[in-house]
């Protein structure tokens, strides 16, 4: 959906072998733009762009008043280019639009040009530590302001990151140390084993930290709970300037954790008696689901604002959180592996 609201673009293969895009003006209920693309719609960046996804090496997008698709390097007007080339760039910009945050090893190839030349247990342990690398920017100079390592982070509201710790597992020998580690242990010792290792539950703390002067302000010691992979996605962690919530081992099998949700007014945590994916949506209440807000939850009340069909597959939410608008496929993966 356009960022005003007034137009909605979707997909379609009408028969074998063809591809179509159709745009609809959604405020008279007519077709609008029809265009033959083979690849997938990436939204739309401008009012007036669609941004168009696999378009191979050079980006695309499509002038809904030109009525063409344009190689975006080649747009006159350098404002509009650059707006639409600000898709291309890594991580994400802090609420406030001062810092871009980037998980910079793991971004564009998950680690493999990190690890280039490892193999086997080295390269399993090299992923995990190209997984908790990053780096903080300054959004206007691109200058380096951070560069550390953590689990996961997030920004959370002008001048604050959310950081997560690297997990840490009980080892065999009761010692305790970092979880991939451990698991590359685990697997050794038993080459047919299968994933989850339940053995090698362990922890993450969660943290509030200050840019400007590095402070950090504990929240929470969550429990980690690897899936199939070294480098598990363990959970949604998501803050801003009023909350952070997170759902610890949202990826166990045996035991996902419940969802918790930080009043960072009051200092109060709530927990939800659900283990919940959520993104933040547009109205700052909790979108449920990891393929967009099949249900709403207030994050004051904990009611839910609105619930889907359960046969809904992925949705999307235009920017002022009015409309919820449902997609249709044939099905895909999870994301615990």
């Amino acid at each position: 959906m356009s960022p005003d609201e007034t137009r909605l673009a979707y997909n379609l293969q009408p028969q074998v072998g063809a591809n179509m895009v159709r745009i609809l003006d959604l405020q008279s209920g007519d077709l609008a733009h029809e265009f033959e693309w083979t690849g997938g719609l990436g939204g739309f960046s401008l009012d007036d762009y669609l941004w168009l996804a696999g378009s191979g090496n050079r980006e695309r997008a499509y002038d809904l008043r030109a009525e063409e698709v344009l190689f975006v390097d080649e747009i006159d007007d350098a404002e509009v280019r650059g707006r639409l080339l600000e898709r291309t760039e890594p991580g994400r910009l802090t609420d406030d639009g001062s810092y871009r945050l980037t998980r910079v090893a793991f971004e564009d190839d998950g680690g493999q040009g990190w690890c280039r030349g490892k193999d086997g247990e080295n390269a399993e342990i090299c992923r995990a530590e190209a997984f908790e690398q990053w780096t903080l920017e300054d959004a206007a100079s691109g200058n380096l302001v951070l560069a550390f390592r953590a689990y996961d982070a997030v920004p959370a509201g002008p001048g604050e990151l959310v950081v997560a710790t690297s997990p840490q597992c009980e080892a065999a020998d009761g010692s305790i140390r970092w979880c991939p580690e451990v698991l590359v242990e685990l697997r050794s010792d038993d080459p047919e084993g299968e994933f989850p290792f339940e053995e090698a539950n362990g922890t993450t703390n969660i943290f509030i930290v200050d840019i400007a002067t590095g402070a950090a302000t504990f929240i929470a010691t969550a429990n980690f709970t690897p899936d199939t992979r070294v480098t598990p996605e363990n959970w949604p962690l998501i803050a801003n300037e009023e909350h952070v919530v997170w759902t610890e081992s949202y990826c166990s099998l045996d035991a996902p954790g419940n969802t918790r949700v930080l009043d960072r007014q009051t200092g109060r945590v709530t927990e939800l008696d659900a283990s919940l994916w959520v993104t933040f949506t547009a109205t700052g209440d909790l979108g449920v689901d990891p393929f967009g807000p099949k249900a709403i939850l207030d994050i004051e009340t904990f009611e839910w604002n609105a619930v889907l069909p359960e046969e809904v597959v992925d949705v999307g939410e235009s920017s002022s959180g009015r409309y919820l608008y449902v997609g249709g496929v044939l099905g895909h993966g999870g994301l615990c592996g």
